[in-house]
């Protein structure tokens, strides 16, 4: 089975990493926009691990609401083609 990411470019990254973007804050240090947790979920989802565990293998994702990626926005099945 192939896997391919399906996630554009555009959403992972920000568009201003000059010293007067928005979330830089000097001295090469840039706030994150996307949770650790934001990309494991979908990882974790992949290798199956179900919705009901997912408190217990990424106890923090309860404190994100956005940027969380399932299986399906990280990749693609070429199984059928």
């Amino acid at each position: 089975m192939e896997l391919t990411p399906s996630v554009s470019r555009s959403s992972l990254y920000i568009d201003d990493i000059t010293d007067n973007g928005i979330l830089n804050i000097g001295r090469g240090r840039l706030i994150p926009t996307t949770p650790w947790e934001g990309v494991w979920k979908g990882i974790a989802e992949w290798f199956g691990v179900e919705s009901q565990n997912m408190g217990s293998v990424l106890p923090n994702l309860s404190n994100f609401a956005s940027n969380i990626f399932d299986a399906a926005d990280l990749f693609q099945s070429n199984l059928f083609r």
